[in-house]
């Protein structure tokens, strides 16, 4: 009995000396400090905002290009430079009777004349405007003679709460 009494009193002794010593075991309170400024900060966002307009126009109008008739035309021009040429010349025929078939297709599928039809053309386009947020405090405050800035997500007052630690040492 004697042996756990002395065992459990040496713990306690040793236990209290290593947490006297030991700089991590701190009590921490709480002090208010006074603000000596506040500056707010802020984010700044873009939106964009479309907008439509639309306006009366001239429009060509026509059936759509297509390429069937150039190729008709080429190769009608070819069959008959093919023909028309003899010897040596008969290749420089069928390309030639090839590029002015194309050309003469091409044209006999134009229309005459452009038409023009008044139709409504809208065209889009986007209104940007930047908007700001607050977005934190930063704040300047006095401790113990010396200033301090630290950001915050609220507006102080006139003091700010700290939490202050301290550590005592027995020798």
């Amino acid at each position: 009995m004697k042996k756990t009494i002395l065992a459990t009193t040496a713990a306690c002794i040793f236990a209290g000396s290593a947490l006297a010593a030991d700089p991590t075991m701190i009590d921490a309170q709480y002090v208010d400090a006074p603000v000596l400024h506040v500056a707010p900060q802020y984010a700044t966002s873009e939106v964009r905002t479309p907008v439509q307009s639309c306006s009366q126009q001239l429009v060509p109008v026509g059936a759509p290009s297509s390429y069937v008739p150039n190729v008709i035309g080429g190769v009608a021009g070819g069959l008959l430079g093919n023909t028309v040429g003899k010897g040596s010349g008969n290749k420089a025929a069928t390309v030639a009777g090839a590029i002015i078939g194309t050309i003469v297709g091409g044209n006999l599928s134009q229309p005459s004349g452009t038409r023009y039809e008044n139709r409504t053309v809208c065209t889009t386009t986007y209104q940007i405007s930047h908007n700001q947020r607050p977005n934190g405090y930063l704040v300047t405050y006095e401790f113990q003679g010396r200033q301090y800035t630290t950001r915050t997500y609220y507006r102080p007052a006139g003091t700010i709460r700290l939490r202050v630690s301290t550590s005592h040492t027995v020798n």
